[in-house]
């Protein structure tokens, strides 16, 4: 790419970000990014600009020669967003707003965002329906909310001059320069390495799509540079593949036991602790607007996550976890206050 143009992308340094920022690299673009530094920036590769920053009040130069926006700076599940739900709406609603706005106002005309499948579950329900973009939503918790309600004011504000595409995600699986072991598949081998078992809940039965980390990266990057006519102000999904609980929690303990020669154990409760959340969702739309995608299996990201846990990770860490990261910044800023806001 001769003339380089620049993508902008808000929580560049997170889980999902810091993944995709070496993918656009490679594809040669600038990436500038946006991100408040709760899980520090040591994820990033070099080349990129990064601006320590807060979506909820993006600065009138943030766009400046911007030709692109993605959006993934968020709470990023169900789990944190009821650890904070006050937290969660101002950064998925009112920080996708402000940014949006700015966007819209500085011409960038292709803006990006992460929503979520989450939209479909029904707090408490057994959902056997595969839920398309045109489902009817029925939207409780304090997550899917405030996606959906982002959803709405991004197709509010759009025009031919701004044409934002929403991508609803499934649950991400797979290593990352900035790892997340609260996430399904990745909790399931991490237990493996701590614990040499697996909890799962409710027997197993409840669903949910299940996207890996490369196939979720190769679907930004080839959206980066599909025709805007193509995906401009559309909703779009991006499950990966519709599992049962049971049968991710298998396919750890199948693998590791025939590719790494381990043995754990499967502890299957009957009830289920928390929140039912079960939900199945279609990708038949995404695979007419791109057939060819990237994708890892389950078995394939199992033994990189436990080939990177052996190697080098320290999965206790509490920077591996949104909701114990939060409560360590928490009570790092409370102490910083008792001695009088200077180290």
């Amino acid at each position: 790419m001769d003339d380089k143009k620049t993508i902008l992308i808000t929580g560049g340094a997170g889980y999902v970000g810091s993944k995709l920022v070496e993918a656009l690299l490679e594809r040669g673009y600038n990436i500038r990014i946006l991100d408040k530094g709760y899980f520090g920036f040591d994820s990033l590769p070099k080349g990129v600009e990064v601006l320590r920053g807060d979506c909820r009040r993006p600065f009138e130069g943030l766009m400046q020669g911007v030709w692109a926006v993605i959006h993934l700076a968020a709470f990023s599940n169900d789990p944190t967003a009821d650890y904070d739900p006050e937290a969660n709406w101002q950064i998925n609603f009112e920080g996708t707003k402000a940014l949006a706005d700015l966007a819209k106002r500085s011409g960038v005309k292709r803006f990006i965002y992460a929503s979520t499948c989450s939209t479909y579950y029904q707090t408490g329900k057994l959902l056997q329906e595969i839920f398309d973009e045109n489902s009817e939503l029925v939207c409780e918790a304090p997550y899917p909310k405030s996606k959906l309600a982002a959803e709405k004011y991004l197709f509010l504000i759009a025009n031919e001059d701004f044409q934002p595409t929403i991508l609803r995600k499934g649950t991400i699986y797979g290593k990352s320069p900035r790892m997340r072991y609260d996430l399904i598949l990745n909790t399931f081998v991490k237990d493996a390495f701590l614990k040499g078992e697996i909890k799962v809940h409710a027997e197993g039965k409840l669903s949910r799509p299940m996207l890996s980390l490369t196939e979720a990266v190769d679907v930004y990057c080839q959206m980066i540079e599909a025709p805007l006519e193509e995906i401009g102000k559309q909703i779009i999904n991006v499950p990966g593949a519709n599992y049962q609980i049971m049968e991710v929690a298998f396919e750890v303990y199948q693998t590791l036991l025939e590719k790494r020669g381990v043995r754990i154990k499967l502890d299957i409760w009957r009830h289920n602790e928390g929140v039912i959340r079960s939900y199945q969702a279609s990708d038949v739309k995404l695979k007419d607007i791109l057939p060819n995608r990237k994708k890892q299996s389950l078995s394939e990201a199992v033994l990189e996550i436990w080939d990177d846990i052996v190697r080098k990770y320290d999965p206790n860490d509490p920077i591996y976890y949104n909701i114990r990261n939060l409560e360590e910044l928490k009570r790092y800023e409370q102490r910083l206050k008792d001695l009088g806001g200077v180290l």
